[in-house]
């Protein structure tokens, strides 16, 4: 039809006509997604939804391309190249916009699932595997459209990635294990990214990320701990995280078997009430308290301090500053830190 109103055209047009059809495309595009957005975004800002922002956050970078393709398509129309190329350039532009619209709707789907799980204050956005695995099922999906657009049959490529599969599932079960238990971890939302954990073994730290074969574990010494997701989801894990990050540190004393209990017990409290405001990471709420527990030791008294904190990987230094308050304390009251000893009782026989 284009080509029967452009047939008695002038020569040069049939040159020109396809580059201004184009250009004239992409200014329409920026046009349109200037002010067009412009407008859209004002009224999403009047919505409690944020389903809308990230919906137009996603369209906005392929809106241009989306443009390009139909200038290109509608610009082919105008040349006279053949049937046969004019279906290679149809084909072309096809495949282009489904994957443009697959990752689209890939990008769109994580976005909503990190809303979703911010709302239940969820880490889900950072882990790795979960986003790997929408962008593959998208992938399958574009794949397949793909072929059915080119003519090939989808069914028997199906079947035969069926019986394929079975073989690699067999050739690579420790990557499938670990796979699954990634895959396990993550939704079960029992270990998250930027939880601090600590393992049965004593290591502990941060939760960097939870990937497609392993989890990736920062301690305190700056250094990763590569664990296998089958290893961690098998292993006994403290979460210090979970339900909330408020943690009880305990910290034991020892005094001389001559010092009197209920004073000991006064220093302590009142001592940590005094310094406890002036400590970063540690609350007050609930309050710190002093037990005599677990109380006769092999050559000391032995008291508990229970002291909270917001943070648990903030113990250290909050735990340096106690222990040196009560030390000094401790010299200033006359109470005494007994040294580790033992007395033996010789019996002579007569």
């Amino acid at each position: 039809m284009i080509k029967e109103f452009i047939k008695d055209f002038p020569e040069w047009t049939r040159i020109v006509l396809p580059v201004a059809i184009i250009v004239l495309c992409l200014i329409l595009g920026i046009i349109i997604r200037k002010y067009l957005f412009a407008v859209l975004k004002k009224f999403t800002k009047k919505t409690e939804t944020k389903i809308d922002d990230i919906l137009f956050s996603v369209l906005k970078r392929p809106f241009l391309l989306w443009f390009a393709i139909l200038g290109l398509e509608i610009s082919s129309k105008t040349l006279y190249l053949g049937e046969q190329i004019e279906n290679i350039i149809d084909t072309t532009l096809i495949i282009i916009w489904i994957i443009s619209l697959i990752l689209v709707l890939g990008k769109l789907t994580i976005e909503i699932l990190q809303l979703y799980y911010e709302k239940r204050n969820s880490s889900f956005q950072t882990t790795s595997i979960m986003q790997n695995i929408i962008k593959l099922v998208f992938f399958l999906i574009g794949l397949m459209v793909i072929l059915n657009t080119l003519g090939y049959s989808v069914t028997p490529i199906i079947t035969a990635l069926g019986i394929g599969g079975l073989a690699v599932a067999l050739a690579l079960q420790d990557t499938l294990n670990n796979l699954f238990s990634g895959f396990y971890i993550t939704l079960s939302q029992q270990v998250r990214v930027g939880d601090y954990i600590q393992l049965e073994n004593g290591s502990e730290g941060w939760v960097k990320d939870i990937g497609w074969r392993n989890a990736t574990l920062l301690l305190l010494t700056n250094n990763y701990v590569i664990i296998p997701n089958a290893k961690l989801a098998q292993n006994i894990i403290t979460n210090y995280t979970l339900p909330d990050a408020l943690s009880l540190i305990r910290i034991k004393y020892s005094v001389g078997y001559e010092s009197d209990i209920n004073n000991v017990e006064k220093v302590m409290l009142d001592t940590v009430n005094e310094i406890l405001p002036t400590i970063p990471g540690t609350m007050t709420d609930p309050p710190p308290a002093v037990l005599f527990n677990p109380g006769a030791g092999d050559f000391a008294l032995i008291f508990t301090l229970s002291v909270p904190v917001s943070k648990y990987a903030d113990r250290n230094p909050i735990i340096s500053q106690i222990n040196k308050a009560l030390f000094l304390k401790f010299r200033e009251e006359k109470i005494n830190i007994p040294f580790p000893i033992q007395t033996i009782h010789i019996k002579k026989e007569n």
